[in-house]
């Protein structure tokens, strides 16, 4: 017998094994009437030397007309010799189209499970020189013999002349050999653990369809595969169509079960896949630096790193680390979580893990590591000083242009905690001093969901209240008046009058800002500083929440620095500065909210985020990111390879080169 070979990887491969056992067949066959069986008994297979598969019963061999209409093929005026060589039949061939069947049965005594193959080797004489062609079949449903135990085989051997105006003959001489090949087939191993992988939604590289084609290169399977794998589709316990596209599955968990056998109807256990199908859920961003977050929970990052602001272990000019193209941090550097939420502000980024514990990396000017402020700058995430017995929900970051940078969170009980940069009051604590680690600024318990601004802050209420804080030198504070905050003033209080609201966002820089908010019945509210709020608003300073007219069904609002994003159904309206064309709709100044026009932009939107000088759409699937606006060569902030400043025209879309993550 041949020796098991044990791989270092614990996986059993069996050798190749082969024998023959050979029957060399002579007919001579003269006419007769009808058909008739015969028996031969042939001999031991050896095998390594011993005697390993035996043929315990004399073979059957029936000739079979093809109808009952037609004469008998063959039978037999004596029983037929058999030697190693040869056995002799005496009879005729009167039809055109004959079958002669072979029955028998092999025992295997191995401890293996083999393989019987045939092979046919043929030929037809006649003294007129006449050929005649052959068809051999295996009538028996699996040709494998489990070890120690026997199994009964049949096999058809037809022929015909090669031409059907031939007439039957008187006799010939028919000579064939058949080959039984005793194999020890490779053995179908398949790791026990399930497969998880995270696909990306957009991924074309491969498809569903030839992802089978891949299952070796995993390493689970050995043994010959193609054509031999058919696949089970299911979306929690309920079976669903395999798709030819992973965009046609929403993002979510499925499983994919592959039922694999070999070349030689050997099964083996199926192969389970948990896919995870991913898309893209948020983008976020710094001054010149932009972070992406999955629905798999993974955190994308590209542009500036001069303070490692990419969390990718490194510093240095995006040029020089992937072209600027977006990076993959692991997810050891989160604990091994996925990530929920993602923020970013001015050279700092934030992330909030499934167990809610937040992590910041980038840099540390006002304390925006949220660590306690001792360890300086940081290429790679950092854990942030989380409150005792709080952990975090959501979590956003401020604009800005000077080196500092403040955060906001939403923590378990309720409540917004911020950290960072304290000038003009932003931190709602009251006071303009820094804070190093994240500190609680109300008390309410109602708030779900927090933007954080350069001078200030927003929250909403479970009912559509709004809170704000900080700066009031354009009305930000919703109070119907224009005056400087001070240490009473700028806590976080309810804005009069605005109620139903879904979300807000914070934009501005340097001394000014502003706040957009959509509202559950499809309008927008804005107020502060004109840029963000212009649209058809009179003043040049709003300080009391006004609607912006002309639109409705509103459901998403970005502030940038000093413009304003509001998403309505899957198109985008635009308002304020526009230099570098981060409205998306060229590079003019628009004091009234106006629909962008721009190529895979228009009815393709599922988000949009606002960093300095540049901007952000995530299309309606969450496939693509589309970039436009500043872009300084050696900051590649639009995420590509791209040197120049793109504003008009179109967009630059990238997408991550993502295969099968297991990350």
């Amino acid at each position: 017998m041949p020796h098991l070979i044990k791989k270092s990887s614990g996986r059993i491969v069996h050798p190749w094994a082969r024998q023959n056992l050979v029957i060399l067949a002579v007919c001579l066959l003269v006419i007769s009437a009808m058909s008739i069986s015969y028996a031969v008994l042939g001999t031991t297979i050896n095998i390594g030397g011993q005697a390993s598969i035996k043929q315990t019963e004399p073979i059957r061999i029936t000739a079979v007309q093809p109808s009952s209409s037609q004469p008998a093929c063959a039978s037999a005026t004596y029983p037929p010799t058999w030697s190693d060589t040869a056995f002799q039949v005496d009879g005729a061939l009167t039809a055109l189209d004959c079958k002669l069947i072979f029955d028998l049965k092999i025992k295997n005594e191995t401890n293996d499970m083999v393989y019987i193959k045939q092979i046919l080797e043929d030929s037809f004489n006649n003294s007129a020189n006449m050929q005649y062609s052959f068809s051999f079949t295996l009538n028996t449903p699996s040709s494998v013999i489990a070890a120690q135990s026997e199994q009964q085989f049949s096999l058809t051997l037809s022929y015909k002349p090669s031409l059907s105006s031939l007439p039957a003959l008187t006799s010939f001489m028919a000579s064939f050999r058949l080959v039984i090949d005793v194999v020890t087939p490779p053995i179908l191993v398949v790791n026990n653990s399930a497969r998880n992988f995270e696909i990306f939604r957009g991924e074309t590289s491969f498809t569903p369809a030839n992802l089978t084609s891949r299952l070796s290169a995993l390493d689970d399977i050995e043994g010959n595969i193609t054509n031999q794998i058919t696949r089970t589709c299911r979306k929690g316990n309920v079976n669903i169509a395999c798709p030819s596209s992973w965009l046609d599955w929403d993002a979510g968990n499925y499983t994919i079960t592959y039922n694999v056998s070999n070349l030689f109807g050997l099964a083996a256990t199926p192969v389970t896949m948990h896919i995870e199908n991913w898309q893209f859920i948020k983008i976020a961003s710094g001054q010149y630096h932009g972070i992406a977050l999955g629905s798999n929970g993974s955190v994308w990052t590209w542009g500036y790193n001069n303070r490692g602001q990419r969390g990718i272990g490194v510093n240095g000019l995006a040029n020089t680390i992937n072209s600027g193209s977006p990076s993959l941090i692991s997810k050891n550097e989160f604990g091994d979580q996925r990530i929920i939420d993602i923020a970013g502000a001015h050279n700092t980024s934030c992330a909030v893990a499934a167990n809610g514990r937040a992590y910041c990396w980038g840099s540390d000017d006002g304390g925006a590591l949220g660590n306690g402020g001792s360890n300086g700058d940081t290429n790679s995430p950092s854990a942030v000083a989380m409150p005792s017995g709080i952990t975090f929900k959501q979590i956003s970051g401020s604009h800005g242009t000077s080196s500092d940078a403040t955060f906001g969170a939403l923590g378990s009980d309720g409540n917004v905690y911020t950290w960072g940069t304290g000038s003009s009051y932003r931190l709602g604590t009251g006071s303009t001093n820094n804070a190093t680690t994240p500190t609680r600024i109300t008390s309410s318990g109602d708030i779900v969901q927090v933007s954080q601004g350069n001078i200030g802050g927003s929250a909403v209420t479970v009912s559509g209240e709004v809170y704000v804080w900080g700066a009031n030198g354009q009305g930000q504070l919703a109070r119907g008046n224009i005056t400087a905050s001070n240490a009473t003033t700028s806590k976080p209080s309810l804005v009069s009058g605005l109620s139903g609201v879904k979300q807000v966002s914070y934009g501005g820089y340097g001394g000014s800002g502003f706040i957009v908010s959509c509202k559950t019945d499809g309008t927008a509210y804005a107020w502060g500083w004109a840029w963000g709020v212009r649209g058809n608003i009179p003043s040049t300073e709003v300080s009391k929440p006004l609607q912006i007219a002309g639109l409705s069904g509103v459901r998403f609002v970005t502030a940038g620095v000093d413009y304003a994003h509001y998403v309505v159904g899957n198109d985008v309206w635009s308002v304020g500065y526009s230099n570098y064309g981060e409205t998306f709709t060229g590079t003019a100044t628009r004091i009234t909210p106006i629909k962008s026009t721009l190529n895979n932009v228009t009815g393709n939107v599922g988000t949009t985020s606002g960093g300095w000088d540049n901007a952000y759409i995530l299309n309606a699937t969450g496939t693509m990111v589309y970039s436009i606006g500043y872009n300084n060569g050696n900051d590649r902030e639009l995420g590509s390879s791209i040197t120049s400043t793109i504003s008009t025209g179109a967009v630059v879309p990238w997408t991550p080169t993502i295969t099968m993550l297991e990350w």
